[in-house]
């Protein structure tokens, strides 16, 4: 009985390290379908709304087109890909897109009055 002892002990530890071998390739796998899931979501997102930013400028509607483009892309894609967003980038893009904004409606001028093309009748 005391021969089989250390030998019954071993066992177990090589199965324990087995099992925590085991884990962290688990692990390994799900961090690696998240993180390309995420690149797969950015990508499809800032396609989409690239496309949305084409359809809405040919339609005229440059403001819309504004809002949906710049630093409303960046931001998104920089949430989705990267996985994490400090708080002055944040605040940057926050800055950048009314910037973008306030570029694309000018002051005094309702922004569907500006979306009209020209000669056509309100």
């Amino acid at each position: 009985m005391n021969a089989l002892e250390p030998e019954l002990a071993r066992q177990h530890q090589r199965e324990l390290e087995q099992a925590r071998l085991e884990a962290a390739d688990a692990k390994d796998a799900r961090t690696h379908r998240l993180y390309l899931g995420g690149l797969i979501a950015g990508f499809l997102l800032s396609t989409g709304m690239l496309t949305g930013v084409v359809v809405v400028g040919v339609n005229g509607q440059a403001w819309l087109a504004a809002m949906l483009s710049g630093p409303s892309v960046l931001s998104l894609a920089a949430l989705f890909v990267p996985r994490k967003v400090d708080a002055g980038a944040a605040r940057q893009s926050a800055l950048l897109h009314r910037s973008a904004l306030a570029a694309g409606t000018q002051p005094g001028v309702d922004p569907a009055l500006q979306s009209t093309p020209p000669g056509s009748v309100v």
